[in-house]
């Protein structure tokens, strides 16, 4: 192996000098990645570029390899400094899937495979054989989503409603009220006994299935807060906050934010925060944090998670958790709305009964509008919990996450809770397009 080059390869930085849509942070937004996930994948794109420059044989890319090749061809200044210090111009040669190449682009993956064997070791799938970020998470996928399986369980409820009316009204219309409501109480509480613990039996499997899954475990704090409460404004306090404390950001005397000095080694969001305070000169946080909402940066956040839980929605496992949930539930309503009718049609008082049922759907809406929600909070507070015992530097992000509500309704660390008041905020867009900006798939790549 050429270390001198491949040290040279990988010390070159996509994002200089750092900008609010740099490489990386496009890359991401075009693609719906996480922030590590987009981190290393510019790292195997490395390595491939590095295999590329050491052979005199044509190589090949895995599909999020390309995707990143394809994005760097855009960016042509910095793709020619790149090829300068890999000594070679590399060439980017499309598939056009005809018959002949077929055998030729085989054979370059062949050979891609044994040339990164020879120089890196392991070949981590999640970049050299997924092709997306919820492909590489494992989650087998239902036919059905849950529209569908609200839609049927509701239609199906209806169609019987009916007929078990005429069947069981005459046996139904013997028990008395008092009978009937300590019946139902018992029968209401031993089936949400029942679910909860198939619920919990559920996210244990779920926790499983996600405990060992690098693209979970290495999520960056913005991310896991996002996932967690649906916002990401927290991350931008909290942020903030620390950059106060490291004396980066100063607070004037009218409660604006200054950048005191730049600094080297901040993460991507705080860099976006120096970047958009020094834009400024100086600004009041709601300001920064309604423009700094507006940024891809936090747009990228937004949709890379929303695809993770698009995902997880969609699995045969969360599927079957929700239908089990949903069942229950319209099992309890049947058999409070028999009672309903079979109460009407003796003209018999059914005021509390249809104040019971009002409460029962309000409550099932909730819980089945909360259950993806709850089991997306239950992963992570798990993995804090276990990752709390370690002593591992990365538990930080948890904890930031974990703890974000107590720090949210007390002063903030650094006493700068006024600095924090909300003036007046401004709306933003949060479109989402994870299109990519591969153009297909790729054949190789020559030199010259």
């Amino acid at each position: 192996m050429n270390d001198l080059l491949w040290k040279k390869t990988e010390d070159f930085d996509f994002d200089d000098p750092p900008s609010e849509y740099s490489f990386s942070i496009r890359l991401a937004h075009e693609n719906c990645w996480t922030e590590n996930f987009t981190i290393n994948a510019i790292k195997e794109y490395k390595k491939f570029m590095f295999l590329a420059a050491v052979s005199e044989e044509m190589v090949s890319p895995s599909d999020i390899i390309d995707k990143v090749w394809h994005q760097h061809l855009i960016f042509t200044k910095s793709y020619q400094v790149f090829c300068k210090i890999l000594g070679k111009q590399i060439q980017h040669i499309p598939s056009t899937h005809h018959r002949n190449e077929s055998e030729s682009f085989k054979e370059a993956k062949k050979r891609t495979e044994k040339l990164y064997l020879k120089n890196f070791g392991h070949i981590p799938e999640e970049f050299w054989k997924s092709a997306s970020i919820p492909s590489g998470l494992y989650l087998k996928q239902s036919r059905f989503n849950v529209t569908q399986i609200t839609n049927l369980v509701i239609g199906t409820s209806i169609l019987l409603l009916f007929p078990l009316y005429l069947t069981f009204h005459e046996t139904i219309a013997t028990v008395e009220n008092d009978q009937f409501y300590i019946s139902y109480f018992f029968l209401v509480t031993f089936s949400l006994a029942i679910v909860y613990r198939f619920n919990t039996l559920g996210k244990k499997e779920l926790i499983e299935t996600f405990r060992n899954q690098s693209l979970i475990k290495n999520l960056s704090r913005p991310e896991i807060i996002y996932l967690i409460f649906s916002d990401v404004s927290h991350s931008i306090k909290l942020s903030v906050d620390g950059l106060i404390g490291k004396q980066i950001i100063n607070v004037n005397d009218d409660k604006t934010l200054s950048a005191k000095k730049s600094c080297e080694n901040l993460s991507a969001e705080e860099t976006q925060m120096i970047l958009q305070i020094e834009s400024f000169g100086k600004i009041h946080f709601a300001h920064l944090k309604a423009y700094l909402l507006k940024k891809p940066f936090y747009k990228n956040v937004s949709q890379s998670m929303d695809e993770i839980k698009k995902h997880l929605l969609q699995s045969k496992l969360f599927v079957k958790i929700f239908s089990v949930n949903l069942t229950v539930c319209a099992v309890l309503m049947i058999t409070g709305i028999l009672r309903l009718a079979t109460g009407i049609s003796r003209e018999k008082p059914v005021a509390c009964l249809c104040v019971l049922l009002l409460i029962m759907i309000t409550v099932t809406f909730l819980h089945l509008k909360r259950l993806s929600q709850n089991m997306i909070v239950g992963i992570f507070r798990n993995k804090f919990r276990s990752r709390q015992k370690s002593s591992e530097s990365e538990d930080t992000d948890f904890e930031f996450a974990y703890l974000t509500p107590l720090l949210m309704t007390s002063s903030m660390v650094y006493n700068n809770s006024s600095v924090f008041s909300e003036g007046a905020d401004s709306g933003f867009s949060n479109e989402s397009s994870c299109g990519g900006s591969s153009c297909g798939s790729c054949g190789g790549c020559g030199g010259d």
